[in-house]
C-alpha cells in the first residue's frame, strides 16, 4: 500500500481535531441526559480512552499492512498481493522487436533449465508510484551459462503479474501463464546494481516473457516463434536446449 493510500486509511482511525470533538460531544450528549454532571467528571477520561483506542487500532492496521512486505529498501517496497487490480490502458501495447541473434548478442543473459516451484504476484512501490509484477521460484535442473548449480532454487523477477493480473499485452503472454510444476528454459539477466533495490530482492530478472523463456506446457512447447525462427520445428525443450547451448557458447 502506498504512503498516500495509507494516509487516507489512517485518517479514518486518526481523525482531525474537529472530528474527535464531534465524537466526544456525541458520547457526552447521550450520557448527559442521564447524568448532568457527566461532562465535568468524565471529559478527560473519555479523551484519553478515545486516544488509546485510536492508537491501538492504528498500530494494528500498520501491522496488518506490513505482513505482506517481502522487501523494504530506500524508496522501494515490494509486497505480496493476492489480486492484481485491473488497469486502464491499451492492452495491445507494442514492445521492442528483437531478432534471435539480438537476444543473444545485445543482453548479458545467463541460461538454465529448471522447474517452476512457486509463483507470487507482487506490488513494487517506489517514488514514481506502484507497479505490479511477479516472481517465480525455479529449481535448476541444468546450467548453460552462469554461476548457478544443479539443485539450486533461484528467485527470478518476471516482467508482469501471473494469471490473476489483468494486464495484457505483448510482454505478458508467456510468463503470465506460468504453472507450478512446468519445466522451462530461462534466459535471465543478472540484477547487478544493488543500489536500485531489486538486486537485493532477487539476483535475476527476465527482460520480457516473449523472448527469454521457453516453457513445456501440457498443450505443447510455448515460446516466441516469430523471434526464434530457427526453432520453427521445435517440439520439446530438448530441441530448444541444443539451440540455446550453441548460442550461449
Amino acid at each position: 500500500m502506498s504512503n498516500e493510500k495509507y494516509k487516507e486509511v489512517m485518517q479514518l482511525f486518526w481523525p482531525e481535531e474537529k472530528t474527535k470533538e464531534r465524537m466526544l460531544n456525541q458520547i457526552m450528549d447521550n450520557n448527559q441526559k442521564k447524568n448532568p454532571s457527566f461532562i465535568m467528571k468524565n471529559r478527560a477520561a473519555l479523551s484519553f480512552g478515545l486516544l488509546a483506542l485510536i492508537i491501538v487500532t492504528a498500530f494494528s492496521l500498520r501491522s496488518n499492512l506490513s505482513n505482506g512486505t517481502l522487501f523494504k529498501g530506500e524508496n522501494l517496497i515490494i509486497s505480496k498481493v493476492d489480486k492484481v487490480p485491473e488497469t486502464q490502458g491499451n492492452p495491445g501495447g507494442i514492445t521492442a522487436i528483437y531478432t534471435q541473434e539480438e537476444v543473444f548478442s545485445l543482453f548479458p543473459i545467463h541460461g538454465f533449465r529448471g522447474t517452476v516451484k512457486g509463483i507470487q504476484n507482487i506490488a513494487i512501490e517506489d517514488e514514481f508510484g506502484t507497479t505490479y509484477g511477479s516472481y517465480a521460484v525455479i529449481k535448476v535442473n541444468r546450467v548453460y551459462k552462469g554461476d548457478l548449480n544443479v539443485g539450486d532454487e533461484v528467485k527470478v523477477l518476471l516482467p508482469g503479474p501471473v494469471e490473476d493480473g489483468k494486464i495484457m499485452g505483448a510482454d505478458f503472454n508467456i510468463t503470465r501463464s506460468f504453472v507450478v510444476g512446468e519445466e522451462g528454459i530461462f534466459l535471465p539477466v543478472v540484477n547487478e546494481d544493488e543500489s536500485l533495490g531489486l538486486g537485493k530482492f532477487t539476483k535475476y530478472s527476465l527482460l520480457d516473457s516473449t523472448r527469454f523463456a521457453f516453457i513445456q506446457t501440457e498443450d505443447g512447447l510455448d515460446f516466441n516463434k516469430d523471434t526464434f525462427t530457427d526453432l520453427s520445428q521445435a517440439k520439446t525443450l530438448d530441441d530448444v536446449e541444443k539451440f540455446v547451448i550453441d548460442k550461449l557458447d
